[in-house]
């Protein structure tokens, strides 16, 4: 390892500090290896508790790991960086974790490394500030409510009327986030409060504010665009389709990824993207902006300021043969982002959504996806018959995903759907389609 440090520094190569990273994320080394830029990792109970990466992953790929315990803590972080700092020259810090992407940018900003900016990260997490942010820009038209304890619920949904959407003002919020549409749905809301809560892994929870915003329930399309930003200018990457089930408008269960231009609306899209994040601050970095567009224009859903996640990387080689690791790297490295798509293809991620209860009546496998659909490039199924299947509440919860790449939007759409009708009628799981 030292001889290793020693030719990097000789080469005068950079060196980022990462904080986390999910299985999906670590590529984000291994692209950096590759273009012999030097990690210096530090790894958290997220990293060690919740992915399949191993010791010998990090000393094999990393130019050095160092070991805290919870990411939360803001000055233990920083302590750390500033000794690092002192061993290497940092050229920038970052984290592709949505949840602690604050207490990194504050330990980077005491520690005096560069990252992205505190206050535009502070200002996008917090969903309540956001939106008074934005509205002062006319940038949002959503009615909004914050309230400070659960017991304030009632009174603010009264003030923004139904339909309308629950969520925490910041954190891993998905599973206390709800779609309410009559009394009853926030009077199930608050009853099943605690024990949702308290179901949600401990690592995951300490991140869930307190506090909730409600928000006016807007109709229209959603969308999802991924865009870089930093010393050079504003990059548009990637723009994806999302669509959600019928019976369910909270589960996400859809994700198309088009080639530039295909969408009608991505213009204005990524015009109003740019104002958001230079309404927030948010100056150097990749950002996850959802949006919803209908006759009124664009409006914003959230600001994640952090790396795509999901399958969103996925999906993007798949369709412009770029590399979203490589435009991360360029983007905190303060390159000039090449965006130039190497190819123009389709790229739709598909979730299998059990809809209730039932028994699979049938074995779904990799050896029955790649006889029955050759199609599918990528998937997660593994569906064995006798198995009780329960109805999907959270991404979480799906029974895995596919992923189809056609040179055509009506090809992708219609082999994923033909894909979901075959499973469904082979399994007899009644599938969200």
């Amino acid at each position: 390892m030292g001889s290793a440090q020693f030719k990097i520094r000789e080469l005068g190569m950079d060196y980022v500090l990462m904080v986390d990273c999910t299985d999906v994320t670590s590529a984000i080394i291994i692209a950096a290896n590759k273009r012999g830029v030097g990690v210096i990792f530090v790894r958290s109970e997220l990293t060690r508790n919740h992915t399949s990466l191993t010791n010998e992953f990090f000393s094999e790929n990393t130019v050095e790991t160092y070991d805290i315990e919870s990411p939360l803590d803001a000055k233990k972080i920083e302590d750390v960086m500033r000794r690092i700092s002192k061993k290497y020259p940092i050229s920038f810090v970052f984290t592709p974790l949505d949840d602690i992407v604050e207490p990194v940018a504050a330990a980077a900003k005491s520690a005096n490394l560069k990252g992205t900016s505190h206050l535009g990260v502070a200002n996008a997490k917090n969903k309540a500030l956001a939106r008074e942010l934005l509205k002062a820009e006319k940038l949002t038209q959503c009615g909004y409510r914050t309230c400070r304890t659960l017991g304030e619920l009632p009174a603010a949904v009264s003030f923004i009327g139904y339909p309308c959407i629950v969520k925490p003002v910041s954190g891993f919020a998905k599973y206390l986030t709800a779609h309410l549409e009559t009394p009853q749905d926030l009077r199930k809301f608050m009853d099943e409060y605690v024990s949702t809560r308290n179901d949600i892994d401990c690592a995951f929870r300490t991140f869930i504010s307190d506090e909730y915003t409600v928000e006016e329930y807007i109709c229209g399309q959603m969308y999802s665009a991924e865009v870089a930003k930093n010393e050079h200018g504003f990059y548009p990457l990637m723009l994806t389709k999302r669509d959600r089930a019928k019976h369910n408008e909270l589960l996400e269960i859809e994700s198309t990824m088009a080639p530039r231009g295909h969408y009608p609306d991505e213009s204005a899209i990524f015009e109003y993207c740019e104002k958001v994040v230079d309404c927030l601050k948010l100056d150097v970095g990749i950002f996850h902006i959802e949006v919803i567009v209908n006759e009124g224009g664009v409006d914003l859903v959230e600001v994640n300021p952090r790396f795509m996640g999901g399958a969103l990387s996925t999906l993007f080689q798949k369709s412009t043969s770029l590399s979203a690791f490589d435009i991360l790297l360029d983007t905190y490295l303060g390159k000039v982002v090449d965006i130039q798509t190497k190819s123009r293809l389709f790229s739709t991620s598909r979730r299998l959504a059990p809809m209730e209860k039932t028994i699979a009546q049938a074995t779904v496998d990799a050896g029955y996806i790649k006889e029955h659909f050759p199609w599918v490039r990528e998937h997660s199924i593994a569906i064995h018959k006798g198995q009780t299947i329960l109805p999907m509440t959270g991404n979480d919860s799906s029974l895995g995903y596919i992923h189809i790449v056609a040179e055509h939007y009506s090809t992708a759409l219609d082999q994923a759907k033909a894909t979901i009708n075959m499973i469904s009628v082979a399994t007899g799981i009644k599938l969200a389609n």
